[in-house]
């Protein structure tokens, strides 16, 4: 009887140095089991995680709004120095960050394009014989432009594409070529296809995100102000 009195002694001598390790375990994770029954002290947690979610998802719609203001307010930029629409911009941009360019090589290309477009008009002979050497009979830039750019898609081999890109848009037009074969050459259908993605913005929507831009401008402008 004393020897199995003995052995439980040491058995809940045993037991109770566990029960007080976890106990002390349970302390050192976050605060103890008393602070996890405790009902403010989850509502303070859960409340602390609602708000930092909510910082976080307002950074991002910022970020993503900012984003979204720069992108369009580059080619409210491009419209500025080509006059071309918004439409046509937008499928351009996209065709050229598709090709492996961009929206201001284009950009560059399509201005020169408009000058030509524009000393034709005025009565120059010569713009109007490379116009006609490019199927351009419309005097509307962005008609023309498509003209322009079927007939460098369909040209027979890369030379001759080179050389009437070259007339249409300068002597960067080497580098309007690969957008141009992205398109299929036809910018019209271009067009009419990234409208139907969702991709083309509309001229409200450039006006907006200039704005956007401009404002954003000043706020951190008058932030830096202020910490000097």
């Amino acid at each position: 009887m004393r020897g199995d009195s003995s052995d439980l002694t040491k058995e809940v001598k045993t037991a109770k140095g566990e029960i007080n390790s976890l106990g002390s375990a349970a302390t050192t994770a976050g605060g103890g089991l008393a602070a996890l029954a405790n009902p403010a002290a989850i509502a303070a947690t859960v409340i602390a995680t609602i708000a930092t979610a909510a910082i976080a998802g307002a950074i991002g719609l910022f970020n993503l709004t900012q984003s979204s203001a720069n992108y369009a307010g580059a080619v409210f930029d491009m419209q500025e120095k080509t006059a071309l629409s918004a439409a046509t911009l937008s499928t351009l941009k996209v065709n050229a960050d598709n090709a492996g360019s961009s929206l201001e090589s284009v950009g560059s290309s399509t201005a020169k394009f408009a000058k030509l477009l524009g000393e034709a008009s005025a009565g120059n002979e010569k713009a109007q014989k490379t116009l006609k050497d490019l199927g351009v009979t419309s005097t509307d830039l962005n008609t023309a432009l498509a003209q322009a750019t079927k007939t460098i898609y369909e040209a027979d081999g890369g030379t001759q594409q080179l050389v009437l890109s070259q007339k249409a848009f300068g002597k960067s037009g080497a580098e309007i070529i690969p957008v141009i074969k992205q398109m299929g050459g036809d910018l019209e259908a271009a067009t009419k296809e990234a409208e139907r993605m969702g991709l083309v913005m509309s001229e409200k929507d450039l006006q907006a995100a200039d704005a956007f831009g401009d404002a954003l401008g000043t706020l951190s402008a008058q932030a830096k102000v202020a910490a000097v």
